[in-house]
């Protein structure tokens, strides 16, 4: 059951995130184990999980913490999306890093 097209559709785009471990089948699944069942749309609050979610499954080091996997997907694979080339500057990640600890 795909929970919403565009969902899987920007894992797909999103640059480095679908690999042999993480597939479309696998985006479907994040997804929709974090959609209430009451709604056939997920908020913003359950998409957000639905990103940590991913982001311990893409990588899961067992020395990385959840907020440091979350700060690598967003820099990484998601920011990817609007410039289409992975990013792996060190001290953006330090800086979302930073945002999302505050948070």
């Amino acid at each position: 059951m795909v929970v919403c097209g565009w969902q899987v559709k920007m894992c797909k785009q999103a640059p480095g995130l679908e690999t042999k471990r993480m597939t479309r089948h696998d985006f479907d699944i994040v997804f929709t184990k974090c959609q209430h069942s009451a709604f056939r749309r997920l908020d913003f609050e359950h998409f957000l999980d639905a990103l940590l979610d991913l982001s311990t499954r893409r990588y899961p080091d067992t020395d990385i913490d959840p907020i440091t996997a979350f700060a690598q997907l967003l820099v990484r694979n998601i920011f990817g999306l609007f410039d289409q080339a992975p990013v792996h500057d060190k001290m953006l990640m330090d800086r979302v890093k930073g945002e999302l600890t505050a948070l």
